[in-house]
């Protein structure tokens, strides 16, 4: 048991997290009478090292204490400085917490940006299951279905673009340089499954005579088997 007399130092947090120990971790915690220790700025710290070391129990634990994290500070760091792509568990359990969604960072970039070009579907879909805009834009004008479509070809490509289909994702809207997600699809040459999934949507939402030359003359250069359809049908309703 901590001696409550004794002021504790981070040396003995850092040590309990660098050795895995959660229950000694969650005792210094819980009997600190270092006012400091729950501090956001000292919080902050204990919270780097947790993250650092991949501890999920302790991580989880701290999310109790409110006045120990801004969580929006930390979902920064998280989506900053965690190179895995593979693991948005950590992002997901702030999320759930209820941190503020809603600011512009970097870029212009909100988190749903953010969540895409990290390839964190999962955060993706909490995000938008949070009442996010799938259809809000960055600085540079691209939506986030624009910005799945643009990061390069990806395993998962397909049930991302489906999934921002189903919460309304706008097919039509064109970025800066004035590509509509279908195009995108077809320069970035996207697999056949995404860009019929497009293709449709494009032509149900009736986006003609709105495409520009270069654009059109980009699809036929792509050899796309949809770039023949789509030119066509453009320059008819132009």
């Amino acid at each position: 048991m901590t001696d409550n007399n004794k002021p504790i130092s981070f040396l003995d947090i850092f040590c309990a997290i660098r050795l895995n120990d959660f229950n000694k971790f969650k005792n210094l915690i819980e009997n600190s009478p270092n006012k400091w220790l729950r501090a956001q700025k000292h919080g902050f710290d204990i919270i780097q090292h947790i993250l650092q070391r991949n501890r999920k129990e302790m991580f989880l634990y701290l999310l109790n204490f409110q006045d120990m994290m801004d969580l929006e500070k930390v979902l920064i760091y998280i989506l900053t400085h965690n190179n895995d792509n593979e693991n948005d568990y950590y992002a997901c359990e702030i999320i759930k917490k209820g941190v503020f969604l809603h600011g512009r960072y970097i870029g212009g970039r909100n988190f749903l940006h953010w969540s895409v070009e990290k390839n964190w579907i999962n955060m993706t879909r909490l995000l938008l299951d949070k009442g996010m805009s799938v259809n809000i834009v960055d600085k540079n004008g691209h939506t986030v279905l624009q910005k799945v479509i643009e990061r390069g070809r990806s395993s998962n490509d397909y049930e991302y673009i489906v999934m921002l289909l189903f919460y309304g994702a706008n097919v039509c809207l064109r970025n800066s340089d004035g590509y509509n997600a279908f195009e995108l699809a077809v320069t970035q040459n996207h697999s056949k499954s995404v860009q019929e999934s497009l293709f449709y949507r494009t032509l149900d939402e009736r986006a003609r005579g709105k495409t520009h030359f270069k654009v059109l003359f980009k699809l036929i250069k792509s050899g796309s088997p949809f770039s023949a359809k789509y030119f066509s049908i453009m320059l008819r309703s132009a």
